[in-house]
C-alpha cells in the first residue's frame, strides 16, 4: 500500500488547496509538506486522527504546541517530585527555561508549554 496519493488523503480542506496553489505558483515559499499549512490557533486545519496517521506522521499533532502541569513534568521526570513539593512553579519555570525545555509559563494557571525543535516537532 502506498501513502497519500491525493490532497483528500491527507485530510486538507479549501484554505488549505489554495495555500498549495499558491506555494505552486511560487506566490508562498516552498514548505517540507502538507502538514507545514496547519496553523495551530484555527481548529478547521486540524487532521482528524485516524488510524495509521502516526506511522509517517501525517498529521499535525507533532507540531501542536504541548500545555501540561507540574505534575505532568514530574510524570516525564524533568522536575524532581521533592521539587515539585517544595519549590515555587515559578523557580521551576526560570530553571527549565534556561534549560530549553520549556518555552513558555503561564503563571495565574501554573501552566507550562514545553519546548520544542526547531522543525516545529515536539522533543518527545
Amino acid at each position: 500500500m502506498g501513502g497519500p496519493t491525493t490532497f483528500h488523503d491527507f485530510g486538507l480542506n479549501s484554505s488549505m488547496h489554495r495555500q498549495i496553489d499558491l506555494v505552486r505558483a511560487g506566490i508562498i515559499p516552498r514548505m517540507r509538506s502538507p502538514i507545514a499549512v496547519v496553523d495551530v490557533d484555527r481548529c478547521e486545519t486540524w487532521t482528524r486522527y485516524k488510524a495509521g496517521l502516526c506511522d509517517t506522521c501525517a498529521a499535525n499533532c507533532c507540531t501542536m504546541p504541548v500545555e501540561v502541569k507540574l505534575a505532568d513534568l514530574v510524570r516525564l521526570e524533568l522536575v524532581d517530585p521533592f521539587e515539585a513539593e517544595h519549590e515555587d512553579p515559578k523557580q521551576i519555570a526560570k530553571r527549565l527555561s534556561k534549560a530549553g525545555l520549556i518555552e513558555h509559563f503561564n503563571f495565574k494557571n501554573s501552566i507550562f508549554s514545553l519546548a520544542r525543535r526547531a522543525s516545529g516537532d515536539c522533543q518527545f
